[in-house]
């Protein structure tokens, strides 16, 4: 291999942004470590943020307040590339910091500004028009890898997995349980509750009001085990979409915000998850209905699972890392280094 690189992964996660960018910053800064690189994660300094990493065991990270503090870092560490993780970076932004550093990557950024001063563009979530969209590119846990390999059995539906990822921020998890209250007992629901979740009190109500039992996890430490283990999921149309896709685990697709519909929709376009929408228009009655169906079609289990297997194959970690050396070494190349 040549020289390692140093990389600077620009990210944040808290309960307004959702977690999902600052898990998948921390699945490429695990890859690009793997491969003998020297990855370094600058996040917002939120809470949810702070938490997740230290909870990960990742101390290759630091926090940023402002434009300055990041320009102070870029300068003192001079990184060889600096990849932004977010789909929204901050108006301005980009242009502040472009002439700080050799080579810009931009992972699920849709802006303009990602199209004008990012030298490589990857967006396996949200397709944007000359970036790489290919969905093999989420970046995922390495376990995942493993797991894309293993059977899934479609028979029947015997438990159902209930996650709106990391954060959601608008609630719509107590929706999801009302909608579930009618299962018959004999199946098993789990609810998990990612580091972000703010909305207790509306989910003890609804629990209360239920008429069976529900089993509740905060924080799962074990999300791919979770998935394996049960029969149906219903999640958002985040990270998680595409490691129950890896994973063959049939879906109901409650979307957390109103750009994840684009997602739900790609996926189910290509036979995987049955897309009710934003969670905002979506009823529990709506949510019962799409569940009953589901588990009274096996051969629709059995297609979802196929597909979402050829979707998403658990390598995109390794696969985002690779491209992002290959195109900066082309660069370097191209400029005669």
């Amino acid at each position: 291999m040549s020289s390692p690189l140093s990389f600077l992964i620009r990210t944040r996660g808290n309960h307004k942004q959702g977690m999902g960018d600052i898990t998948g910053s921390l699945r490429l800064a695990e890859a690009l470590l793997q491969m003998g690189h020297d990855p370094l994660i600058a996040a917002d300094p939120d809470r949810e943020a702070v938490e997740f990493l230290r909870d990960a065991g990742w101390d290759r990270c630091v926090t940023i307040s402002s434009i300055n503090e990041e320009r102070e870092l870029l300068r003192k560490r001079r990184p060889d590339v600096l990849v932004t993780y977010w789909v929204d970076n901050p108006p301005g932004y980009l242009e502040a910091v472009r002439g700080e550093v050799r080579f810009l990557a931009a992972v699920d950024d849709v802006t303009e500004a990602a199209r004008r001063f990012a030298n490589l563009r990857v967006n396996p979530l949200y397709p944007v028009e000359g970036a790489t969209n290919d969905m093999r590119f989420v970046t995922l846990a390495p376990v995942f890898r493993e797991l894309h390999a293993l059977p899934r059995r479609t028979e029947t539906v015997k438990s159902i997995l209930v996650t709106q990822g990391g954060a959601d921020t608008y609630g719509f998890t107590p929706m999801i349980v009302s909608g579930l209250s009618g299962v018959p007992e004999p199946v098993r629901i789990t609810v998990v509750l990612g580091p972000a979740f703010q909305h207790d009190r509306e989910l003890d109500e609804a629990l209360r009001n239920a008429s069976r039992r529900f089993d509740i996890i905060r924080n799962a430490r074990n999300m791919p085990d979770l998935l394996m283990e049960h029969d149906l999921v219903i999640t958002a149309a985040g990270n998680t979409l595409f490691e129950a896709a890896c994973t063959g685990i049939p879906a109901v697709i409650v979307c957390g915000e109103e750009f994840e519909d684009i997602t739900a929709r790609r996926f189910q376009k290509e036979g995987y998850g049955v897309n009710l929408g934003f969670g905002g228009r979506v009823t529990a009655a709506n949510v019962r209905m799409a569940v009953e169906r589901i588990m009274a079609d096996e051969d629709a289990r059995r297609v979802m699972a196929e597909a979402g297997k050829r979707l998403v194959k658990g390598d995109g970690a390794a696969l985002t890392a690779a491209l992002i050396v290959e195109r900066y070494q082309a660069k370097l190349v191209e400029e005669g280094r």
